[in-house]
């Protein structure tokens, strides 16, 4: 019986890896038919040009060219977000006392994931998550704390995503952040993680390090 549950789990992720690599291929060869367009698009336009001599005739097969574009565009972000995730996101910020900073986050994410039960293919998972995070400005003091707190509700099969209205998961994170001029910024952070559900249980710490670089 185990040794069944790993053949279909092997299969499940051959069966993700392949989507991913489909879409990487989609991304290719939408990238070389905007280089080929970009490079060749005037005298694409002249090859029409010599045929047609009615403006407005000409001005849609131009304006065409750029709707298919367009739509090529449209068919590789639905292809994207079929095969990882998307996040809707709404926000809100709070400046308290002139150096306490509370931001809210409210995300919904829908994205595909393996299911490890037999015979089950990959399937769509959505999570309601709610993150509130605060940030102290220290006088004189060049690593301020932040701290975030995050709540996840992850719908399960039976019950729709409001009704199921349960803690999943919760996350802790703690950490600072230095900025060095013309070097970007470097942060430490600590992250506690746990899964609430019987059905899911585990924990998770992490140590991490962060670095970002803004180019203005």
């Amino acid at each position: 019986m185990e040794s069944i549950k790993k053949q279909t789990t092997f299969k499940q992720a051959e069966k993700r890896v392949k989507r991913i690599r489909d879409f990487y291929n989609h991304l290719q060869i939408f990238v070389i038919m905007i280089v080929i367009l970009v490079m060749f698009s005037n005298t694409i336009i002249e090859f029409f040009g010599i045929y047609i001599s009615n403006e407005n005739l000409l001005y849609w097969v131009k304006t065409t060219i750029w709707i298919h574009v367009l739509l090529c565009f449209v068919g590789l972000a639905i292809h994207g977000i079929l095969t990882f995730r998307y996040n809707i996101d709404l926000g809100y910020g709070l400046d308290l006392f002139k150096r306490l900073d509370v931001s809210f986050r409210l995300r919904y994410q829908n994205k595909r994931e393996l299911d490890l039960e037999d015979g089950v293919e990959d399937k769509v998972a959505e999570t309601l998550r709610f993150k509130t995070a605060f940030e102290y400005d220290i006088k004189k003091w060049p690593l301020d704390p932040k701290l975030a707190i995050e709540i996840f509700n992850k719908k399960r099969e039976d019950l729709s995503l409001i009704a199921d209205a349960k803690l999943s998961r919760y996350r802790l994170t703690f950490g600072t952040s230095y900025s060095l001029k013309k070097f970007g910024k470097f942060g430490i952070y600590y992250r506690y993680q746990e899964n609430t559900r019987v059905d899911n249980d585990f924990q998770t710490k992490i140590l991490g390090l962060k670095y970002s670089y803004s180019i203005n």
